[in-house]
C-alpha cells in the first residue's frame, strides 16, 4: 500500500439540543480545524467529555446531524460521504459474534464485502496477510470468549482491515488494556500507519512510552483544539506559551492538567496560540499534494444482495449451532406446552358437555402463541444491535440483507414449534379427523406468530434494551382487550367494532374457531341429557365469532406486510442516523 491520504478539517462544529427546564443549545465541538498526514499515526486526546470521540464521529461520518464544516483530502473539498466510503471505524464497543472463531470472523467480513469474486486461495491469503499484520495469526481459529482485551481489539482492527481503508479511525485505543496491551496494540497501529494508511485515534492519558509511537498529537479540550503538532514537538509548543513542562512530568499529563485548569484558566490561550488547529507549525504539513482523484480510491465495495444474505443466514446458522439453549428451551417450552393443554384438555374436542371447555382451549392457544412468537426475534435483535450498527456503518452489508436474514433464519423454526404444539393438542384433544381443518388450524397459528413477530420485530427496533425489557409484554395487551377474547364483537360500541375488525389476533381467533368449530361440522357427542352446544356452530353464533376464512387471512397478511415494511424502515432509519 504505497498511496498516502491526508486528511484535512475546517471550522468543525457540532451540537446537540439539550431539554432540562427548557431547551438549550450545547456546543460538543467549537470551529475546530486540523490536519492529519496520511501515512501516520495520530492521536487526539483531551480530558473525559472534552469531544474526542465525537471529533472522531463527525470526521468518520458516524455523526452526521447537527454537524457543520469542510473536509478536504489532499486539497480536494469532498463530502463526509466520499471519506466514509474510504475509511473505516473501529468503535469503543467491542461487541462481537462470541461463538465464532477469529478466522470465521475474518473470512465473514471479507465475504460480504467482496465484489471482486476474489478466488478462495487469494482470500486465505489475504486473510493471513493481516493476521500476520497483527500479530493474531496464532489466534485465528481461537473463539472470541476465549481472547484477552488486547487480542479483541486487534480482531477488531483485523475484520476492517481485509477492506484495505486508506483511513482508519480507533476510538479509544488502549481503553481496558493493561500497560503491555496497551503498547502492542499502538505499536501494531503504527506499523499499520508505515505502510500507507492514515491513522486516527483516540486514546486516554497516554504514557511516555506509548506518546513516542505517535507521529501526531491532536489535542482538545472543552470542545476547542488546544495542540496540534509532532509529539516531540509538545514541549517547544508550551515553553513558547510560557508553560514550561516540570521535567519529571510526562508532556502530555501536563499538558491535560493544563486542559483542567490545574494552573487556572490557561485553555484560552492554547487554543489562540494553536488557532483552533489552524497553525501547523508544530507539526508536518504536506506542501505539495500528490495528483490526487477521487474516483481511483479503492471505495467500500459490498457483494451482492444474494451474497450478502447467505453469509448473513451463515453466521446466524454458526453461533446458533454453537449455543442451542435458546432454540432449545424455545422448541421444548412448545411440546411440554402442547403436552401439558393436550393432557388438560384431553378428549374434550368432540364432547357437547365440554364444548365451552374446547372453546377455552383453542383460545389460550392463540393467546399463549402469540406472546412466544412475539419474542422469537425480540431479544436477539436488541442485544446484536450494536454489531449491526458498527458493520452497517462500515459497509459490510445494506440494511435490506440485514432485515431479510433475520426474518428468514427464524421461519424453519417457527414452523417447527407451531406445528408441534398444534399437532400434540389437536391429537390429544381429539378434535375432529378432518385434515382440512388441521390444516386451516395451523395455518391460522403459523400466520398469528409471523404477524406477532414482525410486531415484535417492530417495537424492538424502535426502543433501547432496557425500555424494552420493562414494559415489552404491554404492547400486546391492545390487541388482546381490542379482539373477541374478552367481549363479544357485536356487544361492543359501534366506534370500536373498527379496531376488531382489522385486528390480527381477533381475526386469527375467529379463524381458529370457525376453523375447528364451524364450516358446517356436525354435532358433539354428547353423553348428559342436555347439552346446550351440542351443535359447535351455535358456540360461535352465541359468542359473535362467526366470519368469513378467506378475510380473517386476509386481515392477518396484510398486518404482517405491513408491520415488516414499518420494521424495515425504522431499522434503515436508526442505521443511516
Amino acid at each position: 500500500m504505497t498511496e498516502h491520504i491526508s486528511l484535512r478539517f475546517a471550522n468543525v462544529s457540532c451540537h446537540v439540543h439539550t431539554i432540562s427546564f427548557r431547551h438549550r443549545l450545547k456546543k460538543i465541538l467549537k470551529n475546530v480545524s486540523g490536519n492529519f498526514n496520511g501515512g501516520e499515526l495520530t492521536a487526539i486526546v483531551g480530558p473525559s467529555g472534552s469531544g474526542k470521540s465525537t471529533l472522531l464521529d463527525c470526521l468518520s461520518g458516524f455523526r452526521r446531524t447537527n454537524v457543520s464544516g469542510k473536509f478536504i483530502v489532499d486539497g480536494n473539498e469532498i463530502s463526509i460521504d466520499d471519506i466514509r466510503q474510504m475509511s473505516s471505524y473501529v468503535m469503543q464497543d467491542q461487541s462481537l459474534h462470541i461463538h465464532l472463531t477469529v478466522r470465521e470472523i475474518m473470512a465473514l467480513s471479507l465475504n460480504l464485502r467482496d465484489k471482486q469474486n476474489l478466488s478462495d486461495a487469494a482470500k486465505k491469503n489475504k486473510i493471513f496477510n493481516v493476521f500476520e499484520t497483527l500479530g493474531i495469526e496464532r489466534k485465528c481459529e481461537t473463539v472470541m470468549t476465549e481472547l484477552s482485551g488486547g487480542e479483541r481489539k486487534r480482531v477488531q482492527i483485523a475484520i476492517e482491515l481485509v477492506n484495505d481503508p486508506k483511513i482508519l479511525f480507533v476510538d479509544e485505543a488502549t481503553t481496558g488494556l493493561d500497560c503491555v496491551a496497551s503498547t502492542r496494540c499502538i505499536e501494531y497501529l503504527k506499523k499499520l500507519a508505515l505502510e500507507g494508511r492514515t491513522i486516527i485515534c483516540t486514546i486516554h492519558q497516554p504514557s511516555a512510552s506509548i506518546l513516542k509511537l505517535f507521529d501526531q498529537i491532536y489535542a482538545i479540550a472543552n470542545g476547542s483544539c488546544i495542540y496540534q503538532g509532532s509529539s516531540t514537538k509538545l514541549l517547544e509548543f508550551l515553553n513558547d506559551i510560557e508553560l514550561p513542562c516540570p521535567s519529571t512530568y510526562n508532556p502530555i499529563d501536563f499538558l491535560l492538567e493544563i486542559a483542567n485548569d490545574c494552573y487556572g484558566e490557561q485553555s484560552e490561550k492554547l487554543i489562540q496560540k494553536i488557532e483552533n488547529g489552524k497553525n501547523f507549525d508544530y507539526c508536518n504539513v504536506k506542501e505539495k499534494y500528490e495528483n490526487f482523484i477521487l474516483s481511483e480510491v479503492n471505495y467500500h465495495q459490498s457483494s451482492s444482495y444474494s451474497k450478502q444474505v447467505y453469509y448473513l443466514l451463515k453466521r446466524t446458522f454458526l453461533t446458533t449451532s454453537r449455543d442451542m439453549t435458546i432454540f432449545t428451551f424455545r422448541y421444548f417450552f412448545h411440546l411440554i406446552l402442547g403436552l401439558t393443554f393436550g393432557l388438560m384438555y384431553h378428549d374434550m374436542g368432540n364432547r357437547g358437555e365440554y364444548m365451552l371447555n374446547n372453546y377455552k382451549y383453542l383460545v389460550l392457544s392463540v393467546v399463549i402463541l402469540v406472546y412466544t412468537s412475539y419474542y422469537s426475534i425480540y431479544f436477539q435483535f436488541l442485544h446484536e444491535f450494536s454489531i449491526v450498527k458498527r458493520e452497517y456503518f462500515n459497509g459490510w452489508y445494506s440494511t435490506e440483507a440485514y432485515y431479510t436474514a433475520l426474518i428468514l433464519f427464524d421461519v424453519p423454526m417457527t414452523l417447527i414449534c407451531c406445528t408441534t404444539y398444534v399437532s400434540i393438542t389437536y391429537w390429544l384433544t381429539n378434535q375432529p379427523a378432518e385434515f382440512y381443518r388441521y390444516i386451516l388450524f395451523l395455518s391460522f397459528i403459523i400466520l398469528m406468530s409471523f404477524a406477532s413477530q414482525s410486531l415484535g420485530v417492530m417495537f424492538s427496533s424502535v426502543l433501547d434494551i432496557k425500555t424494552a425489557t420493562t414494559f415489552s409484554f404491554m404492547f400486546l395487551l391492545p390487541f388482546i382487550v381490542l379482539s373477541g377474547i374478552l367481549i363479544v364483537t357485536s356487544h361492543t360500541p359501534e366506534f370500536f367494532k373498527f379496531f376488531f375488525d382489522f385486528n390480527f389476533l381477533d381475526s386469527t381467533l375467529k379463524g381458529v374457531l370457525n376453523s375447528v368449530l364451524g364450516l358446517g361440522r356436525r354435532k358433539a357427542e354428547c353423553d348428559d341429557l342436555y347439552c346446550h352446544l351440542v351443535e359447535p356452530g351455535k358456540l360461535l353464533s352465541d359468542f359473535g365469532a362467526v366470519i368469513d376464512i378467506s378475510r380473517a387471512f386476509k386481515v392477518i397478511l396484510i398486518y404482517i406486510v405491513i408491520c415488516q415494511i414499518i420494521s424495515y424502515l425504522i431499522i434503515r432509519y436508526r442505521l443511516r442516523k
